[in-house]
């Protein structure tokens, strides 16, 4: 059935706001009280319909009973007539504006997400009506609303509240925007936490909110000072505001940076703080007694050194034994000074953009930072250099935090989730989910058993380290798995091939779009190229361990044998004859290999996996197998295999692998040995090509030319009509003619002894 017939237009009710509606509810009201002429009176059949908007109002509109549409009908006839009119003209038909009847808006602070009538309340209570609104600020609010004032008073101004009264407020758990900063105390008993406007001390066991303090600044860092019964909160108009959370009251408040303070930490031995801000300024701060004129000892700041930078502070930290203090810039550099004298140390080069945060290990050993270049940097604070460069997340990395007394650390980033990282081996353990919205920041508890993070989703989460075991492979494929789930039925289309000198292609070539999802052909396709790799990896040790051992023999040196006197000198020793300068024997053939060269080997394998599937496959590689595949490419190249398929493995990984390899200075080196091998690989084809196209162009024009020449005999050439020196004259025999052939061509043809002659 079509629209029109099941719904029928019944008409327009004008509203006062111009925005769009978010929601409607309709509630059926078993009895009303109505008002005509200040009078109430109780009426059967009624709604009520509440509409709201993305503003800050709920608009009300009651329904006339029978009774009230029948006077309103009978006022329209008296007007008409009061005009002069045919009252038979009056429309008797009901349409919505009749039917409905505005009342006064429910008017709040903040702007209005979602409404929710209480039907029971408003059926049983014939004059009122109890709402319950959700709003943009994370509260809930319940309204008992008077109908009949709502509805005497129409005529009066609108902004009125009379009919209006708040019955409660759900408004005191959890923060009303973002959460910007998250803090331990040093008990790891209370967690701090700041957002734009107000910061919130809660109860790490119980999870309650002790403390809420409004009117803060907007919070970007902060931390508890020695004691943990103050605060100190970094805006972001470059103000230290100083909190008592006995009193939940302002103690002091500093302008510490003329632009936003960026960063905090605490010194190691607790006697103060460093700060770093927009104004390129790095402050040390140190706390001190002050005394009311009452003679009352307070808490207090005060600036003890500072440090001009050459770019805006993003970051900066203590190390934990006292010695260095550290410092991210907005140029994409960290600074090491000396704590005691602010002499510089070291400075460190590597990100590629702004660095977002960094922490330094307990034993003082090691720096991590993170950018917003996504990547995660390890650097070695003896010499500065960088141990390792890892993709950490999908966007900036917010904060990264070392465990109390390890080499491991978390980090949390806007791609809304927490990696937890072994910074020993380099590796990633496992990832945390459950934020909603980027993760702004986190920390670890004194002890190490817990972690704490907040997030833009308003939420403030509490993480617990537990007895199960984690294995590293499986938490791997268990991610792989989720990014294949998220990207399964993806389709996107391929990147058309560009324009290349020589080829003939002037303009770049349309193609179909390619699949990028995961199934599990792209699976068992990723498997198998792995284990091709590594069983290439394994022959190729064999046979290094064998030359390296002919090259020690050859210059005379004993191979090192064990303990149990097993070696190359015991292995020439059991051979009879002992015979100077035997071969040392070669290792034995793999069988998995068939004979197959490992260059030939892992391209039987990449080959063997379907064109559909080839894609996924590459894509699921992980990055230590990627590498492994571009340096047998350049192996593959050398023997002369299939160009075509190398060309295109190679031109995928690095475009999808691109961020990676541009950080290692041995893959860059590989592929730009592949662009050489492949540049000649394809002109040298690109010749081929043109030379067999040659060649079939010429065998073509030699038979069209075959076709178009006609030889005569002496006899025939005699017989044709003669046209050299007029019409129907006799030609002199060593006159040359003229033949036509089937084109209509004319060829100069020679005498007849020439022509017995050749």
């Amino acid at each position: 059935k079509k629209v029109g017939d099941v719904l029928t237009p019944y008409g327009t009710l004008q509203r006062q706001s111009k925005q769009r509606v978010n929601g409607l509810e309709l509630v059926s009201v078993g009895r009303a009280v109505v008002a005509n002429d200040n009078k109430m009176r109780e009426q059967q059949g009624t709604c009520l319909l509440f509409c709201h908007g993305p503003d800050k109002f709920v608009e009300i509109f009651r329904s006339r009973t029978q009774k009230e549409l029948e006077r309103k009908l009978k006022r329209r006839k008296k007007r008409v007539r009061e005009k002069g009119k045919d009252e038979t003209a009056v429309s008797t038909e009901v349409t919505a504006e009749d039917e409905f009847r505005a009342l006064l808006p429910l008017r709040i602070n903040t702007k209005v997400r979602s409404v929710c009538c209480d039907k029971s309340y408003t059926a049983a209570a014939a004059a009122e009506a109890r709402v319950l609104i959700g709003t943009s600020s994370n509260s809930l609010q319940v309204y008992k609303i008077d109908l009949v004032k709502a509805q005497i008073d129409t005529s009066k101004v609108l902004s009125g509240k009379e009919h209006v009264m708040m019955e409660k407020c759900i408004n005191l758990q959890g923060h009303r925007s973002g959460v910007r900063w998250a803090c331990f105390s040093s008990d790891d008993e209370m967690i701090l936490t700041t957002s734009s406007s107000q910061a919130k001390v809660w109860n790490t066991r119980s999870g309650s909110c002790i403390r809420t303090l409004d009117g803060t600044g907007y919070g970007l860092c902060g931390m508890f000072l020695p004691g943990n019964r103050h605060v100190l909160i970094g805006t972001k108009s470059g103000d230290l505001e100083l909190y008592d959370l006995t009193a939940a009251s302002l103690l002091e408040k500093l302008q510490a940076h003329k632009g936003t303070l960026w960063s905090l930490h605490p010194r190691p031995d607790g006697k103060g703080f460093v700060t770093g801000g927009g104004d390129k300024a790095v402050k040390l701060w140190e706390y001190k007694v002050k005394r009311s004129e009452s003679g009352s000892a307070s808490i207090g700041l005060s600036l003890a050194r500072e440090m001009e930078m050459t770019d805006e502070v993003l970051s900066v930290c203590f190390s934990p034994n006292g010695k260095w203090l550290a410092v991210g810039l907005l140029d994409s550099t960290i600074k090491v000074f000396f704590e005691d004298s602010l002499k510089f140390y070291l400075s460190l080069y590597g990100h590629k953009l702004p660095v977002m945060c960094m922490d330094i290990s307990s034993d003082s050993s090691l720096l991590v930072s993170g950018g917003a270049d996504k990547d995660l940097k390890i650097w070695g604070l003896d010499f500065g250099d960088c141990h390792k460069s890892l993709f950490a997340h999908e966007g900036s990395v917010m904060s990264v935090r070392f465990c109390p007394n390890t080499h491991y650390c978390f980090t949390c980033g806007k791609d809304k989730r927490i990696k937890f990282w072994d910074c020993d081996k380099f590796e990633q353990v496992m990832v945390l989910s459950g934020h909603h919205a980027e993760v702004w920041s986190l920390s670890i508890a004194k002890q190490g058993t817990l972690l704490v993070s907040s997030s833009n989703d308003r939420s403030i989460r509490i993480w617990e380290q537990t007895d199960e075991m984690v294995f590293v492979h499986l938490e791997k494929r268990k991610e792989l798995e989720e990014k294949l789930d998220a990207s399964n039925e993806n389709v996107g289309a391929a990147a058309p091939p560009g324009k290349l000198v020589g080829s003939g292609l002037d303009e770049p070539l349309d193609s179909a779009p390619v699949a990028t999802g995961a199934d599990s052909r792209s699976m068992v396709g990723a498997e198998r190229l792995m284990e091709a790799m590594e069983v290439v990896k394994l022959e190729k040790q064999r046979w290094a361990e064998y030359h390296k051992a002919v090259e020690r023999e050859k210059r005379g040196e004993e191979d090192g044998a064990d303990d149990d006197g097993r070696g190359l000198k015991a292995l020439f020793e059991a051979h009879a004859g002992h015979v100077k300068g035997a071969a040392i024997p070669e290792p034995a053939k793999n069988p998995v290999l068939a004979g197959k060269t490992s260059a030939e080997y892992v391209f039987t394998e990449l080959q063997g996996i379907s064109a559909a599937a080839r894609t996924d496959a590459l894509i699921n590689l992980p990055f230590k197998y990627a590498g492994m595949l571009l340096k047998l490419c350049e192996e593959i190249l050398e023997e002369k295999l299939n160009t075509e398929a190398v060309v295109q493995t190679v031109l995928f990984l690095a475009a999808t692998r691109r961020d990676q390899i541009t950080q290692s200075r041995e893959l860059m080196e590989c592929v730009t040995r592949l662009r050489n091998q492949i540049r000649r690989k394809v002109r040298r084809q690109r010749d081929e090509i043109g030379e067999t196209i040659a060649g079939f162009r010429c065998k073509i024009g030699a038979g069209e030319l075959q076709k178009r020449q006609h030889f005569y005999t002496e006899d025939d050439s005699s017989k044709m009509e003669w046209r050299g020196n007029g019409v129907g004259e006799d030609r002199n025999a060593s006159d040359p003619f003229f033949v036509i052939d089937r084109r209509g061509t004319a060829a100069v043809a020679a005498s007849s002894k020439r022509r017995k002659k050749a």
